[in-house]
């Protein structure tokens, strides 16, 4: 009987854990569940806003444990929670504002797990449409370049960007996407000069100055110089 009730209050132990793990989750998910036009009630509200209180404390606790600010996947994680927050003050009533939260609750599970193996694709909600392949081009070639390390913010920032502007694109148009495109090619650009500058690996930053060297003197024949010093 001792061994079945110290098994039974481990069980319970464990069940808890996980409710606890999978509270935000079950908050997202019932802001899926719950229609648009019932979202006005000062209750679903404080649920929704605490569904994204919850995700940014998250984020936040996991560089406080360490992972670095500019990581790519915790740049990423902030960048689809930006998102679905925008969407949602916006008063969007398309899915986006879960799809987007999907995302980062997705990533910021998969960074508190200390999974090795995270996916760096990024996804194309369906509330999105996929523009700008040049931008897009830009981000998988920097992902592969020599200096992701230093780059790896804008990058994962511009992604979603992209995602952002498809969305608004697919929404009201151009004229709508244009900021969000405006905003990844600015991205863009910072990330290729700092992946082409990056000449250390992070954890020995700062980089030593590089100091060009000094042109050697190039000493004239002794034949020379007695020439030149002779009275003339």
């Amino acid at each position: 009987m001792w061994a079945y009730n110290i098994t039974r209050r481990a069980c319970l132990a464990l069940a808890i854990v996980s409710a606890q793990a999978s509270y935000a989750e079950e908050m997202v998910a019932e802001t899926l569940a719950t229609p648009q036009q019932e979202r006005i009630s000062d209750t679903v509200i404080n649920r929704d806003l605490n569904t994204f209180k919850v995700a940014q404390e998250r984020i936040a606790k996991l560089n406080n444990n360490g992972t670095e600010a500019e990581n790519y996947y915790l740049v990423k994680a902030q960048a689809w929670l930006d998102f679905a927050m925008h969407e949602y003050y916006e008063n969007d009533r398309s899915p986006v504002i879960e799809n987007a939260l999907a995302q980062a609750y997705m990533l910021i599970k998969q960074m508190e797990a200390a999974d090795s193996q995270i996916s760096m694709d990024t996804t194309v909600i369906p509330e999105s449409v996929r523009l700008r392949e040049d931008l897009w081009k830009i981000a998988a070639q920097l992902k592969q370049h020599q200096g992701f390390a230093c780059a790896a913010a804008p990058i994962a920032e511009m992604e979603v960007r992209l995602v952002w502007a498809g969305h608004e694109h697919q929404e009201l148009g151009w004229r709508h996407a244009r900021e969000h495109f405006a905003a990844a090619e600015r991205l863009a650009k910072k990330a290729q000069k700092l992946a082409d500058n990056c000449f250390c690996p992070p954890e020995e930053k700062p980089c030593p100055m590089l100091v060009a060297e000094a042109t050697p003197k190039v000493e004239q024949p002794k034949e020379a110089l007695a020439v030149d010093n002779k009275p003339l």
